[in-house]
């Protein structure tokens, strides 16, 4: 007997919906190669992210110092005033070499050596000004006239120059011991990891959390690509390519369920797109959602999608790969394949 799981209409692994609209987002074109510590990064809307000591999601403000020695922040200010350079003032803190700090952007105004940071402002996500001062007030770092409109849980920043040592998406091999057995010879460069799994990165390791991770991604135009997504091949694309993006966000869904616009699909408890209503007519974006399954035995298993637009679904795990896709534009309709599954275990979809 072929064991069913099936997704739901307006959904998929990875999808993508074709558009009328093309939202673009402007990027800060700074790079980071400042002699003194410069604002690196900040949140101007905090929802359910990182929380201040009173368990606040407030508003933060990164620091980072580039340098190769330790700076001390004494008499230095934040502010989000132009004609008020001495808004806010560090008391005496260090960040060592080539690292970061936090302060959080709260209105609470909380200034001591030793504690955690609180300017006496907030950051407005309408867009706004935001500069360090030195203590002798020369402006080192700043965002003007203002930063543009922030998103939601979308942190905003300054580039980095880096040298990328492992790229995303480079080969690698992972095995989670079940002892210390292993000591630190898996540390040698003479190590054999043939019988580790192998997969792309990027390989992480945490607290397991139920349900999809959810990336949602809105298509702009760029160079020679148009901003027009019409086939799997250009989603993936998009997906892999930052030029190609407005927006890129990620959350958290327990079933991969989602409806736009239209009908419903094979499943009650319809849920709207990450950023998104249902209702909302909105095109030229993809979705991808990963997780890690597990299938009870070996045997046939079918895996069926239901979507309106194209999808991509693969499945990994024991030293195979399983897909399935639909290339193209289409009606909503079902697409079912069945694996062989070799073993009981875990899979990534």
């Amino acid at each position: 007997m072929s064991r069913s799981l099936q997704t739901n209409k307006k959904s998929a692994s990875r999808r993508r919906r074709l558009a009328r609209k093309l939202v673009a987002e402007r990027l800060e074109p700074r790079v980071a190669m400042a002699a003194t510590p410069i604002i690196s990064e900040f949140l101007a809307s905090n929802s359910g992210g990182l929380e201040d000591i009173d368990g606040d999601t407030s508003d933060w403000i990164e620091i980072h110092n580039p340098t190769s020695a330790t700076v001390d922040l004494s008499g230095w200010r934040l502010t989000d005033d132009p004609l008020d350079l001495s808004e806010w003032t560090f008391p005496s803190v260090t960040i060592p070499a080539n690292d970061f700090l936090v302060v959080f952007a709260s209105d609470k105004d909380r200034a001591v050596s030793g504690q955690q940071l609180h300017t006496n402002f907030k950051l407005g996500s309408g867009g706004d000004y935001l500069a360090l001062v030195q203590p002798d007030g020369t402006i080192v770092s700043e965002f003007a006239p203002q930063y543009p409109t922030q998103t939601t849980n979308v942190s905003f920043g300054v580039g980095f120059n880096v040298d990328d040592l492992i790229e995303v998406g480079d080969g690698s091999r992972t095995f989670v011991p079940a002892n210390g057995s292993l000591g630190d010879s898996w540390k040698t460069t003479t190590f054999n990891d043939a019988s580790w799994t192998p997969g792309p990165t990027g390989i992480g390791y945490g607290i397991e959390q139920p349900g999809f991770n959810v990336r949602y991604v809105k298509a702009k135009s760029s160079g020679t690509f148009d901003g027009t997504i019409s086939n799997l091949t250009l989603a993936e694309s998009v997906l892999a390519t930052p030029a190609y993006q407005s927006l890129d966000l990620n959350a958290n869904s327990n079933t991969i369920n989602f409806l736009g616009t239209g009908a419903n699909g094979r499943f009650g408890g319809d849920g709207p797109f990450p950023n998104q209503a249902i209702g909302d007519d909105i095109n030229h974006f993809v979705i991808e959602a990963t997780a890690s399954i597990v299938i009870p035995s070996a045997g046939a298993w079918s895996f069926g999608v239901n979507s309106d637009d194209g999808f991509g679904l693969s499945l990994a795990g024991n030293g195979q790969t399983f897909s399935s896709s639909f290339q193209g534009t289409r009606a909503a309709n079902d697409t079912i394949r069945t694996f062989n599954i070799p073993a009981a275990g875990r899979y990534e979809a």
